[in-house]
């Protein structure tokens, strides 16, 4: 028989395709996040437009620059990735939510313009912006 297992936190789904077997889904959980990615996703998803940096994130944090890049470089992120990949998961809930245009969605999301956007988006999920949406 085929057992499936609750998963905690985001997971990944993977469908696996056999000749004389029927299709099955499997849930694939995501890589850990550690605590200062969280910390600094929860920051930039409260004001995602303000144009975050090092810097800013840090003293919003109460910690040092310095201490902020340590801390995300031992959680494996970077600032910049941890600031697109949090702007991009935040454009996606708004493209799922269906009411805004592209490019209301790019600037609600903290994206400088709609071509940024749509290349982030792109490399993020594979598919632009536009044809996600026709896809949900």
């Amino acid at each position: 028989g085929i057992v499936v297992h609750a998963l905690e936190g985001p997971t990944k789904t993977v469908t696996l395709r056999w000749d004389r077997a029927p299709q099955v889904r499997l849930l694939i959980a995501a890589p850990p996040v550690g605590p200062r990615v969280l910390q600094l996703q929860s920051l930039i998803r409260r004001d995602p437009v303000f144009r975050w940096t090092v810097a800013a994130s840090a003293k919003a944090l109460h910690v040092s620059p310095r201490t902020l890049q340590r801390s995300l470089r031992e959680d494996n992120a970077t600032f910049s990735a941890t600031l697109t990949e949090t702007r991009v998961e935040l454009a996606r809930t708004l493209l799922n939510a269906g009411e805004l245009s592209l490019t209301e969605i790019a600037f609600c999301s903290g994206f400088s313009d709609l071509g940024h956007f749509s290349r982030a988006f792109k490399q993020r999920f594979d598919v632009p912006p536009s044809a996600y949406r026709s896809l949900r």
